[in-house]
């Protein structure tokens, strides 16, 4: 008997947060270094310089921060901030992008004992929480940001982020809902939200959602990889080939395609494509030993004992320990091969 090898449904699951760990490089000539100039002005009260800088990363698309920094910024000059509130949250941008998280934080929480109704701070202050897997105290940052604005669309999307990754289902459909509300024209939202339905059960509500995301922003490989997840959860082998055709054909090296397509052909009998394509899968991502092990499944359903036995052993050699109920499959098949020569 074979072991029940569902197909591994690999969602891409991204996040709209603001900081990315990293430090910046000292060269003003590069994109980084026009943006540690324009930190740099920030922290030193030079506002409107600062502006200067982050208007010409936001022109050149070069800086996902921009647009908020610009606010900020131009919140500073208008009075509304208080000046030391505005150099302690460029520290703490400063200090995230260096992944010195806890250290953000901090001049993060110093800025809200300053400016203790200014939504963009919770918001900050909530990614810099995400950074460190502090998910409760980011949900309620979120949560003070939505409070103070309503209609913080950015707020509502990191929301549902969290929610989905603690598991708080239903209150990541309803935040993702909030922010489609306000932005119905983001694919992206679409696509979280069709996740979340789908880790629900709920296929049909996340078949839905997948095609409005790819209505929305079409070549977008892994909309069309989630729907075929969604299509194959409901046994439309048909309508899930093809999306991870789709898929495939607008990113060649979408290795976890080419292994879903390869699960449905298994499924459906065709065995040699199914080898074709985990094959294929292996030559872009070696390092994924589960593709080794499910083409090792379908070596021995076509009496391939050799490579199966080849595959097996490398599964049980590079395997992890979470990946234990597998391995334990793996070296019994691997006996079994052998005591049938």
């Amino acid at each position: 008997m074979f072991p029940n090898v569902k197909i591994q449904s690999i969602f891409i699951l991204l996040f709209t947060l603001l900081f990315t760990a990293g430090s910046f490089p000292s060269s003003h000539g590069s994109p980084k270094g026009c943006i540690n100039k324009a930190v740099e002005y920030a922290v030193e009260g030079k506002f409107k310089l600062a502006k200067k800088e982050f208007s010409k990363l936001k022109t050149e698309n070069k800086f996902p921060l921009a647009g908020l920094s610009l606010n900020i910024l131009n919140d500073a000059i208008s009075g509304r901030l208080k000046k030391e509130t505005v150099i302690h949250i460029f520290k703490g941008i400063d200090f995230s992008y260096k992944g010195k998280w806890k250290k953000a934080i901090d001049e993060f929480n110093q800025a809200i004992t300053i400016n203790r109704d200014y939504a963009p701070l919770y918001y900050i202050h909530a990614n810099a929480y995400v950074a460190k897997h502090k998910y409760r105290q980011a949900i309620s940052d979120y949560t003070e940001a939505i409070r103070i604005n309503p209609l913080y669309a950015e707020a509502y999307f990191n929301r549902a982020n969290v929610y989905f990754i603690i598991g708080k289902y239903k209150q990541a459909i309803f935040d993702y809902t909030k922010y489609i509300r306000i932005n119905p024209a983001d694919a992206q939202a679409y696509n979280n939200r069709g996740v979340v339905y789908f880790f629900m059960g709920r296929f049909s509500k996340a078949i839905s959602d997948f095609s409005r995301a790819i209505e929305l922003s079409p070549y977008q490989s892994q909309f069309y990889n989630n729907r075929a997840n969604a299509y194959v959860a409901k046994h439309k082998y048909k309508q899930a080939l093809s999306d991870y055709t789709e898929a495939i054909r607008i990113n060649p090296l979408y290795a976890e395609a080419y292994f879903n397509r390869a699960n449905v052909y298994s499924a459906m009998g065709k065995y040699k494509e199914a080898v074709s394509d985990y094959s294929q899968a292996i030559k872009i991502n070696p390092a994924n030993v589960i593709f080794y092990f499910n083409r090792a499944i379908v070596y021995e359903k076509v009496k391939d004992m050799k490579m199966a036995k080849e595959d097996f052993c490398y599964f049980v050699k590079h395997a992890s320990s979470h990946q234990n109920s597998l391995i334990k499959y793996a070296k019994g098949r691997i006996r079994a091969i052998g005591n049938a020569r």
